[in-house]
């Protein structure tokens, strides 16, 4: 596959990601399977394009169409991975006052969130260099990686956002 020439805008992802490979591939040393005893089932593609706030001030979960079997602390950890430590610290709060399942004890409870991240740069990185997308989905592609790549998800997140459970 040949790849055009572009500025930073448009390819900086590549070096992000370059620099960062190590650290992502070191995430695979956390990823451990669920064990069947754990599972519930859970949305398992919750984010903020799937979440609403409701009129009497509550929150709505769309789109369940990839609901399933998940244990409910990695989906806890996925949501968290997500947001910057600050609102992470104040998301973990209010889902466990409100009594919500999961619980965060180790960093192997972020896997289902490691194993997706590594998905999805996959996707978007063969998407963002396919000519065979539109012009239009390699730029989503490569917007999404640079977005994904300014706050990935490495060890040192983890033990951050596990330590912002002590602080909440």
């Amino acid at each position: 596959m040949r790849l055009e020439v572009g500025g930073e805008a448009e390819w900086g992802w590549v070096g992000a990601l370059g620099r960062l490979l190590p650290e992502l591939v070191a995430l695979d040393a956390l990823v451990v399977p669920p064990g069947t005893a754990s599972l519930e089932t859970c949305h398992r593609d919750v984010n903020v394009e799937n979440v609403r706030r409701a009129l009497d001030g509550g929150v709505v979960v769309l789109d369940w169409e990839n609901c399933g079997s998940a244990r409910p602390a990695w989906e806890l950890a996925k949501i968290l991975a997500d947001l910057p430590l600050p609102d992470a610290a104040q998301a973990w709060r209010a889902y466990r006052d409100e009594g919500g399942p999961g619980v965060l004890a180790e960093p192997a409870d972020f896997s289902m969130a490691i194993a997706e991240q590594g998905h999805l740069l996959e996707i978007y990185a063969n998407r963002a260099m396919s000519s065979r997308e539109s012009a239009e989905n390699r730029s989503r592609a490569r917007s999404r990686l640079r977005s994904m790549l300014a706050r990935p998800l490495t060890i040192a997140r983890i033990d951050a956002l596990l330590a912002t459970r002590d602080t909440t």
